[in-house]
């Protein structure tokens, strides 16, 4: 939108004001030519109120400082909002007034932007609703730092919502001292040992600061010294934790509950790299701890099978009723190329792993605790794992006969290719019994319309579908997606790079007597993302024409194009409100 060169500030000195007065039309005028704003849709009404109402110098004022606000929420080019900054002293007040402009949601996520800061002091970074603050030294209030720090949170936290926290000297806090502009923060991330040297000695100089999620993340190395608190004490609105750290830490973190209630907290999230550097016993007891004083748990298999601290674990979800997540992913250990030498080993690997699946002692899923608990579960093959080797009809059998039991299921995320064939897809379906409300299906490159019935007709409760890398030699289209499942709230597809974009542009644009007439159709949807390559100028200058010719509300109807290992990918959203694109993308990329 607009001038992309920030305006020179020794030649906008005395620009603001001044030049509004004389310019026809005042501040509004100024304003529109510096962004090069014609005929915008979003703003034509309120403009027109204003200037039919332009009679008494009061009432000019008042419309003249609305239309200033609506222009300034709906900026979202960082170069654009600091020429009006510069520009105009009115603007640059209303820049700073809490309610200016934040991203409509995270599909606005800009590049990350160095606010302020120095080498010896600070460094203030946001990106998207989050502040990144790195403190180097202790700031005095004598130091212009310290000043500078405080001015920064009071014009940005209060439309951020995540605070991350890197201290390499415990004594700063005194630069949070009664700061009143963290009310919308809701999530605090913080380095472990930061945490361990008093770190959150910053809620008690900083009352307002009330996260209700905690990330305790490790970005420096161990070679600070713990100062083991005794007062150390959670702050009583952390209802979650997420824990991307070093899993020797438990330890610490689990004797600082010990005087807790079993399942006090709201959700423990043990990100994968963490859990898998759970190797000693002494790792693997303090996690099995730690997990009581939670009511849902996030949980990694690496195998249908069962080992011993999957039995733990098992036993714990069925005593204190704790909720989980279930994540199976294929360990190549369990699945070596040698297996795969001949049809016959093939076979025989199967035949004898069959035999210690059929007992219900041996597999995972099959335990009271899990099938019981479970609300979220994902099967997947990150590590291709099982490539050659789908499920044999043994593990079909077995895990639709546990699956069937799962009545708390909510979310499912698998991969189709884990499938060798139709049937074995149909079969599974079949066997879901719970209001299934989430479903994604990844590596569908051969999805076919017949999958898509099985959907339909199984997964009545379905709201949410997100198909990931659907190929081209698939029947699947968008029109045929929604015309068969057609109660879904939100849909996301993923195309893979083969995938013919003809086929989507001829869904997306606006047909009349059978002639197309350059604007977008509408879907019956409530939420729709799409994301394909586009690397045909015909292509490309028809989505350029939909997006310029289709009259639309900010953040209903969004295009933007990313370039990803020398491809261009196009994002396409189309949503009844601004707001759905994050509830959408929170479904299948949160934590629980």
């Amino acid at each position: 939108m607009g001038n992309t060169e920030p305006l020179d500030d020794e030649n906008t000195d005395n620009v603001p004001m001044e030049i509004c007065k004389n310019k026809k039309g005042g501040v509004i005028d100024v304003i529109f030519n510096l962004l090069n704003i014609k005929n915008e849709d979003n703003f034509n009404n309120q403009l027109n109120i204003s200037l039919n109402t332009r009679n008494k110098k009061e009432e000019n004022k008042k419309n003249e400082e609305k239309i200033l606000k609506l222009i300034i929420r709906n900026l979202t080019n960082p170069i654009d909002r600091k020429n009006v900054e510069i520009a105009s002293k009115k603007f640059y007040y209303l820049c700073n007034e809490i309610g200016s402009y934040i991203p409509i949601s995270g599909y606005e996520n800009v590049t990350r932007q160095h606010i302020y800061g120095d080498e010896k002091g600070f460094n203030f970074k946001i990106s998207n609703k989050e502040i990144c603050l790195d403190i180097f030294r202790t700031l005095m209030p004598e130091d212009f730092g310290y000043h500078k720090l405080r001015i920064l949170f009071n014009k940005y936290a209060p439309h951020m919502e995540s605070l991350f926290i890197n201290m390499k000297n415990f004594s700063c806090y005194d630069v949070f001292k009664d700061l009143e502009c963290f009310e919308n923060i809701k999530t605090v991330k913080i380095d472990n040992n930061f945490l361990q040297r008093n770190g959150f000695e910053i809620f008690n100089v900083c009352p307002s600061l009330k996260p209700i999620n905690l990330y305790i993340i490790k970005t420096y190395s161990n070679d600070m010294n713990i100062i083991d608190n005794e007062t150390f004490k959670y702050p009583t609105s952390i209802k979650n934790i997420f824990f991307e750290s070093d899993p020797k830490s438990l330890n610490w973190l689990l004797d600082k509950m010990i005087n807790l209630p079993k399942k006090y907290f709201e959700n423990f999230f043990i990100s994968e790299n963490s859990f898998l550097n759970l190797i000693s016993n002494d790792d693997e007891v303090n996690f099995i701890n730690i997990i009581q004083y939670f009511k849902k748990v996030n949980y990694y298999a690496s195998d249908f099978l069962l080992n011993i601290t999957d039995k733990y674990i098992s036993k714990i979800f069925q005593n204190l009723e704790i909720q989980s997540t279930i994540n199976i992913s294929f360990s190549k250990n369990n699945f070596g190329t040698n297996i795969f030498e001949s049809s016959e080993m093939i076979k025989k690997f199967d035949d004898r792993r069959g035999v210690i699946l059929s007992y219900p002692s041996n597999r995972f899923l099959s335990q009271p605790g899990v099938y019981l608990n479970v609300h979220v579960l994902r099967i997947n093959d990150k590590k291709n794992s099982r490539k050659n080797h789908p499920f044999s009809s043994y593990e079909v059998k077995f895990l639709t006969e546990d699956i069937s039991k799962m009545n708390q299921l909510e979310k499912l995320d698998i991969d189709l290719n884990l499938f060798s064939c139709f049937l074995d897809f149909k079969y599974f379906c079949n066997s879901i019994r719970s209001n299934l409300n989430c479903l994604r299906i990844g590596k569908c490159s051969t999805i076919m319309s017949y999958h898509l019935s099985e959907i339909s007709r199984h997964f009545k409760k379905l709201e949410y579908l997100f198909l990931d890398d659907v190929g081209p030699y698939t029947s699947v289209t968008l029109s045929k997606i929604l015309s068969e499942i057609k109660y879904l709230k939100g849909l996301k597809i993923i195309f893979n790079e083969f995938y013919n974009a003809k086929h989507i542009l001829d869904d997306l644009e606006r047909k009349v007597d059978d002639k197309k007439i350059g604007v977008l159709n509408w879907p019956e949807i409530d939420y729709l993302y799409i994301v394909f390559i586009c690397s045909i100028k015909e292509y490309e200058d028809i989505i350029f024409n939909i997006e310029k010719n289709t009259p639309r509300m900010i953040g209903k109807f969004l295009v933007k194009q990313k370039n990803y290992q020398g491809k261009m990918y196009y994002h396409i959203v189309i949503q009844r409100s601004s707001i759905l694109f994050d509830k959408f993308e929170e479904l299948f990329d949160s934590k629980f």
